[in-house]
């Protein structure tokens, strides 16, 4: 889904989770999010370096 479909249903809060989304550079994409004023926020694991501009973040961590 493009960011120009996400405004039009009125979005104003991502949630990004699944898998450990930071085990990747998030900044990018909360950089654009957050320049159109939508909040986001995060479910990690903090097992990885933290990244990206987040409203809120739910630490999930998990027994190896």
């Amino acid at each position: 889904m493009k960011l120009s479909q996400m405004s039009k249903k009125n979005s104003d809060t991502v949630v990004v989770t699944g898998g450990e989304p930071l085990m990747w550079d998030m900044s990018p994409i909360t950089k654009l999010l957050k320049d159109n004023n939508i909040r986001t926020h995060i479910e990690t694991s903090g097992a990885y370096k933290f990244s990206g501009i987040w409203d809120w973040i739910c630490l999930s961590s998990k027994k190896k």
